[in-house]
């Protein structure tokens, strides 16, 4: 098993009196594609916000290859390599398609070249408002603009929600890809678990904020018990 790029050790979060997260533990091997899988409200968004440094967490912490992130804020966890794509996409409406990747790409020629290799159709609309393109497309934009930015850890949070089935095989493959190509790590959160599992190497599910198992997606393919449970299978 490759060392572990990310580690959240015992992480807790609260949002007021109520309780988002609960002595969370998850690792992510370096190069590895990892699946956080659960029902509505069982805190998978919180923990990548919280991993990104967009949520306080009220007790444990988030290690990054080795090093306590605790006390650093969301910007300088960028700068070192955490990416997260919000759910509802996170771009910016009002610019265009070339200037949405502007913000992002560090290095804009190798960057845009990138990009359009992945996504041809975002290189035929560079002119064209974030705001006018599809949905799907807007998706692809926001996947892009991480994708572009190369980030040592990569994490999606419902990339496919409410997707045609064509465009969610789609960013699935766009995906797969990069972490084939580029050996990226990511962290995925996802509401077709078929697909999740397809592209993980590790699955852990949620439940009420709490780690209720960790393993491999062969394992988890094999227990009705738990897919019946918790993914509502």
């Amino acid at each position: 098993m490759p060392a572990a790029l990310l580690e959240v050790e015992d992480l807790s979060v609260a949002y007021g009196r109520i309780s988002a997260l609960d002595g969370v533990d998850l690792v992510v091997p370096d190069g590895s594609v990892v699946a956080l899988l659960g029902p509505n409200g069982a805190g998978k968004s919180t923990l990548l916000k919280a991993v990104a440094g967009l949520v306080p967490p009220i007790a444990g912490r988030v290690v990054l290859a080795g090093e306590s992130l605790e006390g650093v804020p969301a910007h300088c966890r960028a700068d070192l390599g955490v990416c997260l794509i919000p759910e509802g996409r996170g771009i910016f409406p009002s610019l265009t398609v070339a200037d949405n990747l502007d913000v992002a790409l560090s290095s804009h020629d190798e960057g845009m070249r990138r990009v359009v290799d992945y996504f041809p159709v975002l290189g035929e609309r560079r002119a064209q408002l974030a705001g006018t393109l599809s949905g799907g497309e807007q998706q692809m934009l926001a996947l892009a603009r991480a994708v572009g930015a190369q980030p040592r850890l990569l994490m999606a949070d419902e990339l496919s929600l409410g997707l045609a089935p064509l465009l969610v095989r789609t960013i699935a493959e766009t995906l797969e890809r990069v972490h084939e190509e580029e050996s990226r790590t990511i962290l995925l959160v996802e509401q077709y678990a078929t697909l999740a599992l397809r592209l993980a190497d590790l699955v852990y599910i949620l439940n009420r904020g709490r780690l209720v198992w960790a393993g491999e997606p062969d394992e988890l393919r094999a227990s009705k018990v738990l897919v019946e449970s918790y993914l509502g299978g």
